[in-house]
């Protein structure tokens, strides 16, 4: 069961055909098959997945990918679709957000080492105005598991995205940033020299969106649940009750992956609307809590648990 990235590619733009009926064509084919093979079943009757495309369409449709494919490697960014053996297995467990639809990307652009996903990773999300407090917090989460030969997972946003990035490359450590558009394209723009430094330090760059597209509402919600997928637990360092990191971390709950929050020293902070997101992890979503700024020997012990616990399902 299979089809090529350029077949997945030209499909997923042709009307009423989309990424879900894309993966549901694969899945019921058995082996590669060639384009003359796919365009057999244009029009038929094939679990009326390409009934109303014709073959003309499909050819159309075909170019264009090979066209956009071409100018994808010229710009240096790579790109796996889900039926090639190198696609990262950790993606195929990324989930609606609540935990029910596979919403594993149909093909993969990158730019940098996509082995990186094939190793720990934790991802370390929050708010983009995140206070001092979280930022402290993302930081210092980020050195540490980096340091322990994590690869921290972020959204490259401004705020505690920023900050768990920054983290990782002051250790000399691996983060993978998961983006919302193109990867001709870095938004926010502020971003742009840390989006360098990641892929020179041997990081990771990735998206489900070609060459040339932007930023929409929905991608930042796919770009959340992108971030839950290629990582095996995820940390939230700050969150409003319905800020933006809540899709990735009620994904990941939803899934069965381990879900944190940070917990502070100040009990104030704790309980400010700033954190009202991380409350509502903890009381309806079962996250365990994480005081970033305990005693060291505990909190040392407390993240060596968790790497060891990474490592076992990577």
């Amino acid at each position: 069961m299979a089809l090529t990235v350029t077949q997945m590619v030209a499909l997923q733009t042709l009307p009423r055909v989309g990424k879900k009926r894309v993966r549901a064509l694969g899945d019921k084919i058995e082996g590669f098959m060639s384009d003359d093979e796919l365009a057999e079943l244009c029009g038929k009757s094939y679990g009326r997945l390409l009934q109303n495309v014709t073959p003309k369409a499909l050819s159309q449709a075909l170019q264009a990918a090979r066209a956009l494919l071409k100018r994808t490697q010229k710009a240096g960014i790579g790109f796996v679709g889900y039926y090639d053996q190198d696609y990262p297995k950790v993606l195929k467990s990324t989930t609606s957000e609540d935990g029910t639809k596979d919403e594993s990307p149909n093909v993969l652009y990158y730019r940098g080492d996509l082995e990186l996903l094939k190793g720990p990773s934790i991802a370390l999300i929050g708010s983009r105005e995140a206070d001092p407090q979280a930022l402290k917090a993302c930081t210092y989460l980020a050195e540490q598991f980096a340091h322990r030969g994590v690869n921290i997972v972020s959204g490259l946003a401004l705020g505690c995205d920023t900050a768990a990035h920054q983290g990782a490359l002051n250790v000399c450590g691996k983060t993978t940033a998961v983006l919302a558009h193109g990867l001709d394209l870095v938004f926010p723009p502020q971003n742009l020299k840390l989006a360098h430094e990641i892929v020179a330090q041997g990081g990771l760059l990735i998206s489900e969106y070609e060459l040339g597209a932007g930023v929409e509402n929905y991608t930042f919600i796919q770009r959340d649940l992108l971030q839950a997928g290629c990582a095996q637990a995820v940390i939230v360092a700050q969150a409003r009750y319905h800020g933006g990191s809540m899709h990735a971390a009620k994904a990941a709950a939803n899934s069965g992956k381990p879900l944190y929050v940070v917990e502070y020293s100040d009990p104030e902070f704790n309980q400010s609307i700033a954190n009202s997101g991380l409350r509502k992890l903890k009381e309806e979503f079962g996250a365990l809590s994480l005081q970033a700024f305990k005693d060291k020997a505990q909190m040392a012990q407390s993240l060596d648990a968790i790497v060891t616990r990474l490592k076992k399902v990577s």
